[in-house]
């Protein structure tokens, strides 16, 4: 399930797309050709909605002054960031639906549902019912555009595995790729302990010596085992017990739980700031204050091990710990796959029609580049 907190760089890794096929979608108003590939319309009005998406990201892109600013420290002008857009985002993916339909690869509205659902239930199981929505306009999505942006995800992905497939690195590859990619996954590994009642969090924090202390593994475990033992018996104490209720991401039943590595794990304690904010803060063999992971849940974290890559880590990979390194093999993966496909989709697509067309006046995002 693909993960929303993911960093943006430079024009922000997940696109938006909206791509209108022409002469198919029944439009009733003109629309502004942004740019044509093939048959596939690209629309002004998406770029736009694309790069103030974008822009509403962050505070200081939001207004006309630091969109000014922020174009002119990173080199561009209104008219090449637009361009940057049409040639990282629609115009790939236009294509990838052009190849896509002549390799007669399709995803169905009930496959395309099905993945949305199972992100939308990720999502809402670290922030509360509902929240789906707000969870995407963080992003700068609507439910539209996500769906538009995840059937482009799944194209590539099914066409990448009919044309490239998943090459193996080589230990060349992994030499020259590990550098960039390995620090990525820098982080610290970390349990948890959960509780019901804030009292009872506070008291299992002073058994150990307050936020902050210095404790054994084996301590924070029988910490968490005692108190969940005292849950249990509390429970089973209660004549009635509430049928319905939704098991919790942080449930204690098993006493303490490993939340993995923070880099790495792809859960909704570690896609929770409360939880990530107090991991960061601590030292390899400390404890957390207690923290409110979510409505009427409170948890510890216990720091056991932290990891930053070191460049001899690729020659003697058993420094690295073995889920850091299988996901850095996994990066490499990925990313000569990316570089096949992308080189592939640029010769499959030498002989279609691209056409760009000057960006029109007036648009939001075509302000002064210079700070007056």
């Amino acid at each position: 399930i693909p993960r929303l907190a993911a960093a943006v760089a430079g024009v922000v890794a997940l696109a938006v797309a909206a791509l209108c096929l022409s002469g198919c979608l029944g439009l009733s108003k003109k629309v502004t050709v942004a740019a044509q590939v093939g048959d596939i319309v690209i629309s002004e009005e998406d770029v736009t909605a694309y790069i103030e998406g974008f822009r509403s990201q962050d505070d200081d892109r939001a207004t006309d002054s630091g969109w000014a600013l922020y174009l002119s420290a990173n080199g561009y002008t209104a008219e090449s960031f637009r361009q940057k857009v049409l040639d990282e985002v629609f115009i790939p993916e236009a294509s990838v639906r052009i190849q896509a339909q002549a390799h007669n690869i399709v995803v169905t509205d009930e496959e395309l549902d099905s993945v949305i659902e199972a992100e939308k239930a990720f999502y809402e199981e670290s922030y509360g019912a509902d929240s789906w929505t707000s969870v995407l306009a963080s992003f700068g999505y609507d439910e539209k555009s996500w769906r538009e942006s995840e059937m482009n995800r799944l194209l590539k992905e099914r066409l990448a595995d009919e044309v490239v497939g998943k090459p193996e690195p080589t230990q060349d590859q992994l030499m020259e790729y590990g550098p960039d990619i390995a620090p990525r996954f820098n982080g610290k590994h970390s349990y948890f302990a959960a509780f019901d009642t804030q009292e009872a969090g506070e008291s299992a924090l002073a058994s150990l010596g307050g936020a902050g202390a210095s404790i054994k593994f084996s301590a924070f475990k029988k910490m968490a085992e005692l108190y969940a033992a005292a849950a249990e018996l509390a429970a089973n104490a209660v004549e009635e017990q509430p049928q319905d209720a939704e098991p919790s991401v942080y449930s204690q039943a098993n006493g303490m739980q490993d939340a993995g590595w923070g880099s790495l794990t792809n859960t909704p304690q570690n896609s929770n700031n409360s939880y990530t904010n107090a991991l960061n803060k601590l030292e390899v063999g400390t404890v957390s204050e207690l923290v409110e992971a979510e409505e009427g849940r409170w948890v510890l974290i216990f720091c056991d091990a932290a990891y930053v890559f070191q460049e001899n880590d690729l020659y003697d990979t058993a420094s690295m710990p073995a889920d850091i390194w299988s996901a850095v093999h996994a990066a490499v993966r990925d990313q000569l796959r990316e570089d096949a496909f992308s080189s592939w989709l640029a010769t499959a697509m030498e002989g279609e029609a691209i056409v760009v067309n000057a960006m029109p006046s007036g648009l939001p995002s075509a302000v002064n580049n210079k700070m007056q």
